[in-house]
């Protein structure tokens, strides 16, 4: 947009303009002042362009608007001129807002409350995300076919065939030894009887072949009895220890994954929030802000206007026109409108719980 296109600001002030408007339609100020509800001072304070007389920018603003309407002026116009007019006075009041020191302290605890927000939040996504993690781990430590049972069974079969050779070995070793000594024994026996008795070599061999079989018998007998118990105990043995390795997996498992379970994060604080409710009779400027610091509203309202805002605990309320107020809810309920003080037909005060 050119600045030819631009609408070109009036050399006026906005106080001579209003007055002038007002003298060419036959008002007083008497008459623009009770048709706001305010008093001859503020109007007269605006025609002479004195706007400290009102608290805000933003009432001024509202009774400037009413008043270029009452007078048949471009309200929107008036609004720009006023725009420039106070902008010397923004600068002037910004700088007095940065020397004041309660506005360091307000600006600080802000900051505090936003960190306060971040550090919740990371805490929160911090938590969801070693809980996922935690449960994927959880999830790939089983793979498909894998169980306790089919490590038992292949241990126990290693641990099985492991033990049967050295088993084998002993009683091949044992029975060879004992065969050796029978065979030993025996000899002697039967050579002293040989000679005792005067027998020939036929003789000899016929009573050799039933002592030797007799004592071979005698000695592989008790041989294979406790080869037989060594076999039986060492596979108990090893069965037993094997049945035990289930269990001990089972509980190493239950035990991970109770440490991998995530703790419960604390839930951050919910603040209480209230309701307000205003209907008007007539013309009204009004501003709500929260305890946060949050502006609800800052609007210029009309007759049959209602206001319904809710924010928290608890609430600031100004009123620029306090006889135009027809009724006030806060919570719910209805409040007495007369228990506020009023100043020049406008009150400021606080709702809380």
């Amino acid at each position: 947009m050119s600045s030819e296109e631009q609408p070109k600001r009036s050399a006026e002030p906005v106080g001579y303009q209003l007055r002038r408007a007002r003298e060419k339609l036959g008002l007083d100020v008497s008459a623009i002042a009770d048709q706001q509800h305010l008093r001859t001072s503020v109007i007269q304070a605006i025609e002479d362009g004195d706007y400290s007389k009102v608290d805000t920018e933003l009432f001024l603003k509202g009774y400037v608007r009413a008043y270029a309407k009452q007078v048949e002026l471009d309200a929107d116009a008036i609004i720009r001129d006023l725009d420039a007019e106070l902008e010397p006075l923004r600068k002037e009041r910004e700088r007095q807002h940065e020397a004041d020191p309660l506005v360091d302290i307000q600006r600080k605890k802000s900051r505090k409350r936003r960190i306060a927000r971040a550090v919740v939040v990371l805490v929160v996504l911090v938590g969801i995300g070693f809980g996922i993690t935690t449960w994927m781990a959880d999830g790939g430590r089983r793979l498909p076919g894998f169980s306790p049972s089919t490590v038992s069974e292949s241990t126990e079969g290693d641990s099985l065939a492991a033990q049967e050779e050295p088993v084998d070995q002993s009683l091949e070793q044992t029975s060879e030894s004992s065969s050796a000594q029978s065979e030993s024994d025996a000899t002697p026996e039967v050579d002293e009887a040989v000679d005792v008795q005067g027998v020939d070599d036929g003789a000899t061999d016929v009573i050799h072949d039933p002592v030797e079989q007799a004592t071979e018998e005698a000695a592989q007998a008790p041989t294979e009895s406790a080869a037989e118990a060594s076999v039986e105990t060492a596979s108990v043995e090893n069965v037993t220890d094997v049945s035990a390795q289930p269990e001990a997996i089972e509980t190493t498992e239950s035990a991970q994954v109770t440490e991998q379970e995530p703790q419960e994060l604390g839930e951050p604080a919910v603040t209480d929030e209230a309701t307000l409710r205003m209907s008007f009779s007539d013309a009204c400027w009004v501003q709500v802000t929260d305890a946060d610091g949050n502006r609800l509203t800052s609007s210029l309202y009309s007759q049959g206007d209602v206001l319904d805002v809710a924010g928290s605990a608890p609430l600031d309320v100004i009123v620029g026109a306090m006889s135009a107020v027809a009724s006030l809810e806060f919570q719910g309920e209805a409040v007495d409108l007369g228990s506020f003080r009023v100043v020049n037909n406008r009150a400021q005060f606080t709702l809380e719980p």
